[in-house]
């Protein structure tokens, strides 16, 4: 049976001879009973080993090695979402030593090798913020969303971000479905709070301030 390269297999039924030319490998059918009987292929032998066996001086070692390799290769080539973990967990360690742009450049290459992972974006989008890439993280938090849209520390981030660029109205959406998720995050009442008073809603911040007192009467941050 020929691969996509051209390249023979040798059929477990009779014997084959091989001949080297240009670096490819054909085999011939032969009857030859006598190599049959010599040949007694012990488990561990790989079909390379067997058909060097076979083949004797006829064919050319290096030939041969080298489609074994290339068969191994193929084994053990990684998935891409091994990759995507491998470059996620390079980007982790990265991002604690606050080598952030290693961190990104990591995190890229894993978000491009499985773009299913909320959390591979999200940290993404964490490396960003801290670099003061604002619109970028925005954007990433934004993407963490619409994988997983009960994402609460996304919905807060991008609130976070939405405030400090001075988009409120953004920024109330996003701290009230944090709120939403996440009942006793006290942080994204007050933060909404914070946000109504500076589009001068008093009456909403108030009712912000309220509800964190509801959870916790010695709350300072809502006082």
């Amino acid at each position: 049976m020929s691969d996509d390269n051209g390249a023979a297999s040798a059929s477990s039924a009779g014997a084959v001879t091989l001949t080297a030319d240009d670096g490819f490998i054909s085999l011939a059918d032969e009857t030859a009973a006598a190599a049959d009987d010599e040949v007694d292929a012990a488990p561990w032998m790989t079909e390379a080993q067997q058909i060097l066996s076979l083949a004797g001086d006829e064919v050319n070692p290096l030939v041969a090695l080298h489609n074994e390799i290339l068969s191994f290769c193929d084994l053990v080539q990684p998935t891409e979402r091994e990759v995507a973990q491998r470059c996620f967990q390079e980007g982790s360690a990265m991002h604690s030593r606050d080598q952030l742009e290693d961190a990104v450049r990591c995190y890229r290459e894993a978000a491009k090798q499985d773009e299913t992972r909320p959390e591979i974006l999200y940290n993404l989008g964490n490396a960003l913020q801290d670099l003061g890439r604002l619109d970028e993280a925005a954007d990433t938090y934004t993407r963490v969303i619409r994988l997983q849209t009960d994402h609460h520390a996304a919905w807060y981030n991008l609130g976070y971000i939405m405030e400090e660029t001075h988009q409120l109205e953004e920024a109330i959406k996003c701290f009230s479905e944090a709120a939403r998720l996440a009942p006793n995050d006290q942080d994204a009442l007050v933060n909404r709070g914070n946000c109504y008073m500076q589009i001068g809603d008093i009456e909403n911040a108030i009712h912000s301030y309220e509800m964190v007192l509801q959870a916790d009467e010695s709350s300072v941050i809502a006082w």
